[in-house]
This record gives C-alpha cells, sequence and structure tokens, in this order.
C-alpha cells in the first residue's frame, strides 16, 4: 500500500481520489465491522494510516470518518478487549481526529456526532456529589483531547445540538467544568517538574495536551457554544527549528570602513571595499590641489559698452587702458556665459551658488 501513495498518482488530484477508493475498497468499509475478526482491526488501522496523508480541502476523508462513527466506535469496549487494546484505541482515536479536521458536509451530522458526545460523556465523569472527597478520578487527557477535538470539528454542521435540550447542555457544562479543574491541577504538578528528553513522550507532551483541552472547553463553555477555535493536535506537533540557509550564512559580510582625511597635499591612500557583487570597487577621494571657492560671475550691464568704447589697445571714456592681456582680461567660459575683456571691477556677485574650481 505505501508504495501506491509514493507513485505519480499521488500528484493530482484525480490520482489522490482513486487512491482513496482503492484503501476504502482494501479496508471494506463496505462492510460491518467486527472486531473479533482476525485482524479486522488491525486492516483497517493499516489502510487509514497509508491514506490520512492524501486527505486535504480537495480529498476529503467522510467516508472514512462515518465508518468510524458508525461502525468502529459502538464496539469501543470490544476493542479494549483484544490484545494490546489500550494501544488499538488510542490510534483509533488520533485517526478520528486527523479524519474530522479533512471531513465534508455530513448529510446528516448530529447521526454521527452522537457517538463521539457518548464516547465523551464516559471519559468525562461528573462531579461527585460529596464536595469533601479526596481522591481524583483517573482522568484520560490524551484520549479526551481526541475525542473532544472530533466533536468540536464535526459539531460545526450542527451548532443546535447542546442547545436543543437544555438539561444536555446542563449536564455536558458540568463535565466540563469538573474536567477542567482537573486539568488545571495537573498543569500546576507538571509547573513543579522538570522534564526531560528520555522521559516517557507522553510526559513531554503533556502540557500540549492540557492547553488543547483547555481551549476547547473555552469555546463550549460561550452561552451558546462556539466551535471557532483552531488548535494543533499534540501528537502532530512538530520541530519549529529555524534552519539557516547555507548560502545565506556564507554570504558576504558588510565592513564598515571610517573615513579620514589626509591632511598632506599629496596623493592619498585610496580605501577599497568590497561590492556585493565580488569586486573591488573604489571610494571617492578628494583629488589633490588648493580647493577655490569663486561665486558665479555676473556681467556688468556697462561692460559690453565699455569694451567697444576702449577698443583694442585704446583708452575708453574714464582713462582706463583696454587690450589688458592679464589673466583677468583673457576669454573665459562659465557655465552659460562667455566673458571677453573684463577686468575684476566689471564682476558683481549677485548671491548666486559659488563655484568650486581647482587650481
Amino acid at each position: 500500500m505505501p508504495y501506491l501513495t509514493a507513485s505519480k498518482l499521488s500528484k493530482t488530484i484525480a490520482g489522490q481520489k482513486e487512491l482513496v477508493d482503492l484503501v476504502a475498497d482494501r479496508a471494506e468499509i463496505d462492510r460491518d465491522f467486527d472486531p473479533l475478526e482476525e485482524a479486522a482491526t488491525d486492516r483497517i488501522i493499516m489502510c487509514v494510516e497509508c491514506v490520512l496523508p492524501i486527505f486535504n480541502a480537495n480529498v476529503e476523508s467522510t467516508k472514512f470518518l462515518i465508518y468510524y462513527c458508525d461502525q468502529i466506535l459502538p464496539h469501543w469496549d470490544t476493542i479494549g478487549q483484544l490484545k494490546d487494546g489500550e494501544t488499538l484505541k488510542y490510534q483509533i482515536l488520533k485517526q478520528l481526529t486527523e479524519l474530522s479536521a479533512h471531513c465534508g458536509k455530513l448529510d446528516n451530522p448530529s447521526l454521527h456526532v452522537v457517538q463521539i458526545f457518548d464516547k465523551l460523556k464516559h471519559y468525562m465523569p461528573l462531579p461527585p456529589e460529596d464536595v469533601d472527597i479526596d481522591k481524583m478520578p483517573n482522568l484520560d487527557f490524551s484520549t479526551v483531547e481526541c475525542l473532544l477535538y472530533s466533536f468540536h470539528r464535526l459539531a460545526r454542521q450542527c451548532p443546535d445540538f447542546l442547545t436543543a435540550d437544555p438539561l444536555v447542555l446542563k449536564d455536558f457544562r458540568a463535565r466540563l467544568n469538573y474536567f477542567s479543574r482537573g486539568v488545571g491541577g495537573c498543569k500546576r504538578s507538571l509547573d513543579k517538574m522538570t522534564v526531560k528528553k528520555d522521559d516517557n513522550e507522553k510526559l513531554r507532551i503533556a502540557p500540549a495536551v492540557l492547553d488543547n483541552i483547555t481551549a476547547l472547553i473555552k469555546d463550549l463553555f460561550y452561552t451558546t457554544p462556539m466551535y471557532k477555535c483552531n488548535i494543533q493536535l499534540s501528537f502532530k506537533a512538530v520541530d519549529k527549528q529555524v534552519k539557516v540557509s547555507p548560502s545565506r550564512a556564507a554570504g558576504p559580510q558588510k565592513r564598515h570602513v571610517p573615513i579620514t582625511f589626509d591632511s598632506s597635499n599629496g596623493s592619498s591612500t585610496k580605501q577599497v571595499r568590497s561590492a556585493k557583487g565580488g569586486e573591488n570597487v573604489k571610494l571617492y577621494t578628494r583629488p589633490a590641489g588648493n580647493l577655490v571657492t569663486i561665486s558665479k560671475p555676473m556681467i556688468d550691464p556697462t561692460l559690453e559698452a565699455e569694451a567697444g568704447a576702449a577698443g583694442p589697445g585704446g583708452e575708453d571714456s574714464r582713462g582706463r587702458e583696454g587690450g589688458d592681456t592679464s589673466i583677468t582680461s583673457q576669454r573665459l567660459r562659465f557655465p552659460g556665459h562667455i566673458i571677453t575683456n573684463f577686468k575684476s571691477s566689471h564682476l558683481v556677485n549677485k548671491g548666486s551658488k559659488p563655484f568650486q574650481v581647482f587650481i
């Protein structure tokens, strides 16, 4: 049977549904269940165990759930009398919880829910009449977690199951209240204990079992019972350790290089850092030389007139000589301006942004 679930059929929805039908035929769920029949209980457990990973939102477990509720649960006491009967009963309950999680729409949900409800009341006793009693009854928390979860999932399809009869609701809440007190006492005892890795599995998952039961009971204690909370079953708990990807772990580490300034006028040592691509990128370094700041020049309005009056090599009306060959009279180009034959007195700073020129 496992080789079928590992085949290509399990990769498509149509193939998964076909596998479910094959397993259903192999488990003979169309027949009445007889626990005294040789290997009947083992066969159904093994078949359902193989097909459980296939069930999802598109592949429903409805037919198997109906078989468990209508055929197996009524023979509960007989199954307990078999060899390793308690182990078989717990395996059946664990499978029942997983089947209920993927169950589709039931035609008559109350007919199947009542089977789970009766078993749940068997494991959740009424509070004793003697309030001074010192002995606490033997409470099976793992069994109650499975039954309570299955009831909580299926009762969503018949929300009036508990509220239809006020006496049924009152009786059930009395059982829930008494059982929740036992859960609280067990939690207080566990808090004082140190659970080790080599301890029994039930002892290690006990805190998760108690938390799940508490969450489910809270939903059922509303004035109108609710079926909204979702829990993670204790026996389905997974390791939540997050593994670091090797590629991320071995990635380049950022290095913060301090910025330094070289006071010397000569060449400075260029700093190099490693880029993400693995190439070396040179950091910007200030060029050598003196830094001179001059403002953006503006031409005096009388510049052109004076330059024209003086002419090359002559004098203007103010007695100033033209044709000066110094640096101030050379043809200079600034961004947006071409200035010829000007002197420093013709430059007017209007508050414009300065230029940085290296000499």
